[in-house]
This record gives C-alpha cells, sequence and structure tokens, in this order.
C-alpha cells in the first residue's frame, strides 16, 4: 500500500498540539498496521463512510474531537482530512 497526505492534511497536522500531533502519529502507525493485518485496531474506531466501486472513504478517531479521513483505490491512500466531526461531514457533501 502506497500512502499521500494531502496539502490540507498536512497543514491541519501542522497546527496541532505536540499531544494531539503524537496521537494523530499514532493512528497513523496502526491504520498502516492495519493494511498489513486486515486487523482494524478497537481503539481506533475505524469505519468506511463511503463506497463507490474499488473506491472507498474511511474515518478513524485518534481522539473524541479528532478525526482522519483516507481514501483507498486500488493501492493507495490518501489521507484528506484531518479534523472535527463537522469538518468530516462538510467534506462527505462535497463528495
Amino acid at each position: 500500500m502506497r500512502y499521500l497526505y494531502k496539502k490540507r492534511f498536512l497543514e491541519a497536522f501542522d497546527s496541532l498540539s505536540v499531544k494531539d500531533q503524537a496521537l494523530v502519529r499514532e493512528a497513523d502507525r496502526e491504520i498502516r498496521a492495519y493494511h498489513d493485518r486486515q486487523r482494524a485496531p478497537v481503539g481506533l474506531r475505524i469505519k468506511k463512510l463511503l463506497q463507490a466501486g474499488d473506491q472507498a472513504v474511511y474515518e478513524a478517531r485518534p481522539s473524541l474531537a479528532l478525526r482522519m479521513i483516507w481514501a483507498e483505490s486500488g493501492s493507495l491512500a490518501a489521507f484528506l482530512l484531518l479534523g472535527s466531526h463537522d469538518e468530516v461531514r462538510r467534506l462527505l457533501r462535497r463528495l
């Protein structure tokens, strides 16, 4: 699996506190392990939000207030958004 981080995701990551950045790094490590083992860690709450053909959009929750959104297509996982529940809703409306 190849991983791509969109500019918007990276900018949101840079604006987080050091503590939240550590949570996101750990969540990223667990997501990569999930792709290797095909077994989701319980605490991360990975959920499929949308499916269209061979493309799917997923959500993970590193904390109660923070969500990570990524899209998978074939062997590519593109991290699109790092933000709040409301930001996720706005993104899903656009998709």
